[in-house]
């Protein structure tokens, strides 16, 4: 559990992630948005409502390429017309360990 956070560790983890996430690849492959799709028809068709949030991340990873793009992706597949999103959310009011897990305290 993340109570703490660590100066040193973010600041590397947020290198790091600024460098992974110049690159735009944002799938693996097709494969992991076609299992995304299949189960989220499954539960719809069961009858369960689905509602999509996007996790907090650092400020500075909003920006990023590759979190843009996976954003993109992931808007044109299940669209605000189709399906409930939760507002987006204020990025400074959040605290993460390493740019992507949030600390106990923010989670």
């Amino acid at each position: 559990m993340n109570i703490k956070q660590n100066e040193k560790i973010l600041k590397s983890s947020l290198i790091r992630h600024h460098q992974n996430n110049s690159r735009v690849d944002v799938f693996v492959d097709n494969r992991e948005l076609r299992e995304l799709k299949g189960l989220i028809d499954y539960f719809k068709k069961m009858g369960v409502k689905i509602v999509f949030f996007q996790m907090p991340v650092h400020q500075t990873l909003l920006s990023s390429k590759r979190y843009n793009a996976r954003r993109l992706i992931l808007l044109k597949m299940f669209s605000y017309a189709e399906f409930n999103w939760v507002k987006k959310y204020d990025a400074n009011k959040y605290q993460t360990s390493d740019g992507i897990h949030l600390l106990y305290k923010s989670a």
